[in-house]
């Protein structure tokens, strides 16, 4: 996995841009740091390794080269989403849920940020903000998780040689950043439903 073959793999997202980091401490301090030099919305940092992931109550996530996902999407909210923000952190889990559902996987979710399969945790959702006075500037949605679950023939990345698996890789990335920014192809999309739900 590198800059160049995750731009190609994801050209056809609409992000603002992409950074991408062979090893990080956090993605997520990584994209709140972004966010404050004025990353526009739908903008993407990913990382093969991160060696200072956290959760939530700052619990440790470590996340392994050549093995999982770790990603944080900063998006800029508008003045109707502000006042309900506190509704991300569980869509951001129904997100993930509906991604890992179109790969025929059947994820559990452990409120209001863990995704489970087969009673295993799979995934970790973080929701962080930049803020200015009382005002959320941005929002950090991270999501760490397993990159070839066990007992699943689910694949986004060659545990080997690091490699992507472009198709299913590029399947989850458009469709938890679609779900997310509201691009669903079915029922109420996520950025929609910060408002309606």
């Amino acid at each position: 996995m590198n800059q160049q073959e995750l731009e190609s793999v994801l050209a056809n997202l609409n992000l603002s841009a992409i950074h991408f980091f062979d090893s990080i401490g956090s993605t997520n301090d990584e994209a709140m740091e972004w966010a404050k030099k004025g990353a526009r919305d739908l903008s993407l940092v990913v990382a093969d390794e991160q060696t200072m992931g956290r959760g939530r109550l700052d619990r440790p996530w470590f996340t392994p080269p050549r093995t999982a996902l770790a990603f944080s999407l900063i998006l800029r909210p508008t003045a109707a989403e502000k006042p309900l923000l506190s509704r991300t952190v569980g869509l951001a889990a129904l997100a993930l849920s509906d991604v890992l559902q179109t790969l025929n996987l059947d994820p559990q979710i452990k409120w209001p940020n863990d995704i489970l399969l087969n009673g295993r945790k799979l995934a970790g959702i973080l929701i962080e903000a930049t803020w200015f006075e009382e005002e959320a500037q941005s929002i950090v949605i991270g999501m760490g998780g397993d990159g070839s679950p066990a007992g699943t023939t689910m694949q986004l990345i060659d545990p080997a040689d690091g490699a992507i698996h472009d198709e299913t890789y590029e399947v989850f990335v458009r469709r938890y950043t679609n779900v997310a920014v509201g691009e669903m192809e079915a029922n109420q999309p996520f950025r929609a439903q910060i408002v309606h739900w």
